[in-house]
């Protein structure tokens, strides 16, 4: 058996395993619930050999042929990424686990190509590379939907800040204040401070209320935010001072990130204009002088 047909042959095995564990998981949470509550399986079979009790058993211990398996792809860090990328309620961990999964099993689909296309000594180095990436795509996407939303939260802060500030100097509570400024702000700094405000208004502690929102967007902003908040409050002191306060010190941690941003840029446009702009300039002068040695015309020189 030549290197080229083990590898399939493993990258078949694997795929196929994917697919099991995928199908099984997805079954098992359709038809009991939320994976890690479902019963055991003397009480899936305690009402009878049925057939959707025999396959329910079958499910459950194919789902215990992969722990390693669901161990690399449910990352730890996925929870907190959803929650930074504002997907809370919308999306889970396991449907990450099973993008990542599906993203594996179009990688492992392409693998005959590599065989043809790459030499034999190339294969093991680029099958992992492949397999890899693939499986870190959704995270890698989850991750930059969660640092565009943090510059678009820092970036509204501020303003939202000397907003609440005036709704404070006004004699409006917090709660109402932070409504008041989740009406007028813009995303996503509107939906956080909302879902404060709402959660008070339900009853949840407005302590409890303050650390789901540090915890949501870990921004230093943010944590300042939440614990000048309780600090003001723990020792009687007016909010309207503090949030000022805090309003001025985002705006000018706003503007230092937009002036290390525009200290970034230089060398780049630097780099664009050495790699494209001169190098075309340099090729339309020497066309003009090809055209002007072909015509003879050596005055032109």
């Amino acid at each position: 058996m030549s290197l080229q047909t083990a590898m399939a042959a493993a990258s078949a095995a694997v795929s196929a395993a994917l697919v099991a564990w995928l199908l099984a998981d997805r079954l098992m949470v359709r038809w009991i619930g939320v994976a890690g509550n479902e019963p055991s399986d003397s009480g899936i079979l305690a009402g009878g050999a049925s057939a959707r009790a025999l396959l329910l058993s079958s499910l459950r211990r194919v789902r215990r042929l992969l722990p390693t398996l669901v161990k690399l792809v449910a990352k730890r860090d996925v929870a907190v990424l959803i929650s930074r990328a504002g997907l809370d309620g919308q999306l889970l961990a396991r449907d990450v686990a099973a993008a990542r999964l599906l993203c594996v099993l179009i990688a492992a689909a392409l693998l005959p190509r590599l065989y043809t296309a790459l030499p034999t000594r190339m294969l093991p180095l680029a099958v992992i590379l492949l397999l890899a990436g693939a499986a870190e795509l959704p995270v890698w996407w989850l991750r930059r939907r969660a640092d565009r939303r943090s510059v678009a939260l820092r970036a509204a802060l501020p303003d939202a800040l000397e907003l609440m500030r005036a709704c404070l100097a006004a004699g409006l509570a917090l709660r109402r204040s932070l409504s008041l400024v989740a009406d007028h702000c813009s995303e996503p700094i509107a939906t956080e401070f909302a879902c404060v405000a709402a959660e008070t208004a339900f009853g949840i502690p407005q302590a409890t209320a303050l650390d789901g929102l540090a915890a949501r967007n870990p921004e230093p902003e943010i944590r300042s935010l939440v614990s000048a908040i309780r600090q003001a409050e723990r020792h009687g002191s007016p909010l309207a001072p503090v949030i000022a306060a805090q309003a001025h010190d985002a705006r000018l941690a706003l503007n230092r990130e937009i002036i290390e941003r525009a200290a970034r840029a230089g060398p780049k446009i630097q780099l664009i204009v050495s790699t494209t702009i001169v190098p075309a300039a340099l090729l339309a002068f020497a066309a003009v002088v090809i055209a002007a040695i072909a015509r003879g015309d050596l005055k032109f020189l």
